[in-house]
């Protein structure tokens, strides 16, 4: 199999640049699913710190948490799985470019 040392060096130089690009990307989508993971789990939380007698019970606790919980659900798990749907299928693809450059077809 032929390589294209050219190509190799260049896409090592573009990957020391971009690396701290995907780092902080793929940080970004493990805070997303974080924030949805504890908005979804807040009611759970809220019973176990009442069952518990951690804090008095209160109406509106239970509101916020309901509510955190619906958005959760319906706004914002969509918008993780999405998001990170779409940086397994970027990564994905430019390995598969940086591959096909490295070891080009030859006819």
């Amino acid at each position: 199999m032929k390589i294209n040392y050219l190509a190799l060096l260049s896409i090592l130089f573009l990957d020391l640049i971009l690396i701290g690009i995907v780092i902080a990307w793929i940080s970004l989508v493990f805070a997303l699913w974080c924030v949805t993971l504890t908005f979804l789990l807040a009611p759970l939380l809220l019973l176990i710190i009442n069952v518990t007698n951690w804090q008095d019970f209160s109406a509106l606790n239970l509101t916020i948490s309901l509510l955190l919980s619906t958005v959760s659900y319906f706004w914002l798990l969509p918008r993780a799985q999405s998001f990170t749907r779409y940086t397994r299928d970027t990564l994905a693809n430019v390995i598969e470019q940086q591959k096909n450059k490295i070891f080009p077809k030859s006819n």
